[in-house]
Order: structure tokens, then sequence, then C-alpha cells
């Protein structure tokens, strides 16, 4: 899926880190997806993902089992809770639509 969306649409959030807006039918946006290089892969797959669901009602009913992130600002993108992959243990928050890592 990381690679069908073109790279022009993707925001730099610096430290390796890129993400982009998704939507669904009734939320504009419904969340994000990342990407990072993520040094558990084999090189082949080197950039790993996650998708981050916004905290929406639509998001409540439908997704009752997944983590939804608070949306302090959509522009710029300032998101509470944390990222976190599981893979490299990357670690920190999108503030102002930058990365900011937890060390």
């Amino acid at each position: 899926m990381l690679r069908l969306i073109p790279d022009h649409l993707w925001t730099d959030a610096g430290h390796g880190l890129q993400w982009v807006f998704f939507h669904n039918e009734v939320d504009s946006p419904a969340g994000i997806v990342e990407r990072h290089n993520c040094p558990a892969l084999s090189a082949e797959e080197a950039v790993r993902g996650g998708m981050v669901l916004f905290d929406t009602p639509y998001a409540r009913g439908h997704y009752q089992q997944s983590t939804l992130w608070e949306v302090l600002s959509v522009e710029p993108l300032s998101i509470n809770e944390s990222i976190m992959c599981l893979g490299c243990g990357l670690h920190g928050f999108i503030t102002n639509n930058m990365w900011e890592p937890i060390e």
C-alpha cells in the first residue's frame, strides 16, 4: 500500500518519518498513514508503515477495538498520543507537522 501513494503526497516530518492523510466516507481527514525506514526489516522491505485513526464519532462507532488519536490541529498536524513502531522501537509524536522523537 505504501508504494501506491505517490511520493509528492507525503509530508516529510523529519527524522526519517513521512505521513499522508487518508479519508473515509464521513471524515476528512480520517487519519494518517505513516512510513519510515525500519532497521528491523530486510533491505528489500526497508520501509514500514502504520495507520493512525483519528478519534471521531465515526471511528468510535466502527473501530471499537482500535487505538484512536486525538487531533489537536489538522493544519499543521498535531496529534495526541505517541506513535510507536513495534518492529524497531521508533517512538514519538507528530506536532506542528514534525516528528518529535522520544529518546
